[in-house]
């Protein structure tokens, strides 16, 4: 399961971030991409 970039800004404005954190560990590749929009 991949998530694209545009689905991570739509998770971003959650306000429940666990959400998009607990599906990102599901694949490591879209983990990076999380962190590193979440830490820009």
């Amino acid at each position: 399961m991949y998530i694209h970039i545009s689905q991570l800004r739509i998770c971003k404005r959650l306000i429940n971030n666990d959400i998009c954190t607990s599906v990102s560990i599901i694949n490591t590749n879209t983990f990076v991409h999380l962190y590193a929009l979440f830490d820009a």
